[in-house]
């Protein structure tokens, strides 16, 4: 029997998730579509959650978003970072947002 790869999602120590996160499949399928279109053995890894400093009104202190670190991204002949961003946001759909910012990705669900 074959077994596929099995890849993990890494949470940077101190981050916080709002309640409604991890009972909202609409706001965890983020975390599943970015691990799912990310590279070969790369983990993502949450940097933010409900903590944090964010903008005024911003969805992570509603539970409605994450940061995805960027720092350790691996350069790949077939997908860049702004390729895996688009796809990310491809994939997901209207009801959320994604931008590649200075040092991470930022994905909402605007739902």
């Amino acid at each position: 029997m074959l077994y596929p790869l099995l890849t993990m999602i890494q949470i940077k120590p101190g981050v916080i998730f709002h309640p409604i996160s991890v009972r909202t499949p609409a706001v965890m399928r983020i975390l599943w579509i970015a691990q799912d279109l990310a590279p070969a053995k790369y983990d993502i890894t949450i940097t933010s959650g409900c903590d944090g400093e964010h903008k005024p009104r911003s969805k992570h202190y509603v539970g409605k978003a994450f940061d995805l670190r960027t720092r350790d991204f691996p350069k790949t002949e077939h997908c860049s970072l702004p390729t895996w961003v688009r796809r990310i946001q491809a994939r997901l759909g209207d009801e959320y947002f994604t931008l590649l910012e200075k040092n991470h990705i930022h994905v909402q669900w605007n739902g």
